[in-house]
């Protein structure tokens, strides 16, 4: 096993992509091939559907949606009654975060992977 992806149903032909998790050590390429195959098997699953189907659909309602959650991020920036020391604190704190789990770098391939 070298990642994991989680998905959710927000409507009928609609999916949000919550998490693309890789495993230290996996592969390059892995959090893009989940997503690319999380995308396949929805088209699969689509198309099944719909040659279950008994009733007629128009093909504007047959498209299929794919999102991603939100993003983190690059930095933190001061808001309402945080300021000085805490917001350094903070920053510190939210900057080593984010390098760990690699939240910056999965906001950078959702800016290249417009095309969903």
């Amino acid at each position: 096993m070298v990642g994991i992806e989680i998905l959710t149903r927000t409507g009928p032909l609609s999916w949000q992509i919550v998490e693309s998790i890789t495993f230290p050590h996996a592969p390059k390429g892995t959090f893009e091939m989940l997503i690319h195959a999380a995308l396949r098997d929805l088209q699969s699953e689509q198309a099944n559907i719909f040659e279950e189907s008994a009733s007629p659909i128009e093909d504007a309602n047959k498209r299929l949606r794919v999102s991603f959650g939100i993003t983190a991020a690059d930095h933190l920036t001061a808001g309402h009654n945080v300021s000085g020391w805490n917001v350094s604190v903070l920053s510190t704190t939210y900057h080593a975060v984010s390098a760990i789990s690699g939240l910056i770098k999965l906001g950078k391939y959702r800016v290249r992977c417009s095309c969903l």
